[in-house]
């Protein structure tokens, strides 16, 4: 499950926290990673098992002998799309592996045809959350990342099911991990054109500027995002990081003190404190206040700060 919509995994790199939807991420495609041969052979006749099994196995010529069928002219949309869904699961059996840019995730020609067999499947369905995100997944991991701000955009023209800010906020921190702020800034512009007031999106799109050093474009932003949640800890903390970062120790002070007070996840909340902290710690005025804020919340003493006398 990913981190709730108040929503945050921690960016020690820059000192910002991104915010995240709080869907779970969509399983990978039933293709199992790994093995990088286009079908296993099998002694004997096959089991009768489902399309799912079968690509976990790497059965590709029976997974497709299963579902070809299925996306005949004339077949209902809902049988139909499950078999483009599986038919992308074909295409990606033996692609996942290590990539040249490093970390790991499907490349070859299989995955053109795998997003092509699910985009058939959205035209079908278009309200299936699942084929939406899975298209996303396939995306992002595989070579063709940059393209995920455009099938983002498809699938907000496409989709018919519920509310799923969220769902699409979560591919958002996808990106950020893997370091990839410029598709994460146009992946959150196409969010922000949908959602304008969402201070979640606002504050990801400050958040991804300045990972990309446009703080000047980024301010405005994070800005934004605390006047239109001023009550959300993860958004006032990142404009204090932003106050800190340019020599702003008041403001940045100010908003620490404001997320500490208002953030109610114990594990972030102490996290927060360890940070706050070790930030008045580097300050003349409250340095005793840091140290002693550092030594209860982070497990040991801030730089700088003197060992705690031993007890009598």
């Amino acid at each position: 499950m990913r981190q709730s919509a108040a929503l945050v995994d921690r960016v020690v790199a820059v000192g910002l926290m991104l915010a995240v939807g709080c869907a779970a991420a969509p399983a990978p495609p039933a293709a199992t990673p790994g093995a990088n041969d286009a079908d296993v052979p099998q002694k004997g006749p096959a089991p009768k098992k489902g399309w799912r099994a079968l690509t976990r196995e790497k059965r590709a010529t029976e997974a497709r002998a299963l579902c070809a069928p299925w996306i005949a002219s004339g077949t209902a949309p809902r049988i139909a799309a499950e078999g483009h869904k599986c038919l992308a699961s074909v295409e990606l059996i033996g692609t996942f592996k290590a990539r040249v840019e490093g970390g790991s995730g499907y490349d070859g020609p299989g995955v053109d045809r795998a997003i092509d067999h699910l985009t058939k499947a959205i035209e079908l369905l278009p309200g299936d959350l699942s084929i939406h995100e899975e298209r996303l997944h396939v995306a992002i991991s595989s070579p063709r990342t940059a393209d995920a701000p455009k099938l983002l955009a498809d699938s907000l023209v496409r989709y018919t099911g519920p509310d799923a800010t969220e769902d699409w906020l979560s591919y958002s921190h996808e990106l950020w991990e893997m370091r990839r702020g410029d598709v994460g800034l146009e992946y959150m512009r196409v969010l922000e054109n949908r959602y304008p007031t969402d201070h979640r999106i606002v504050g990801n799109v400050g958040t991804f500027l300045i990972a990309l050093k446009r703080d000047d474009e980024g301010l405005p932003y994070l800005r934004r995002a605390v006047e239109l949640a001023p009550n959300d800890a993860i958004d006032a903390w990142n404009l204090g990081r932003f106050h800190e970062k340019h020599g702003d120790p008041l403001n940045a002070e100010r908003m620490y003190r404001r997320a500490v007070s208002l953030e109610k996840n114990a594990e972030r909340h102490q996290d927060m404190a360890c940070n706050l902290g070790r930030f008045l710690a580097t300050q003349g005025a409250t340095h005793e206040e840091g140290c002693a804020l550092a030594a209860g919340q982070c497990g040991r003493r801030a730089p700088g700060c003197a060992p705690t006398p031993a007890a009598p």
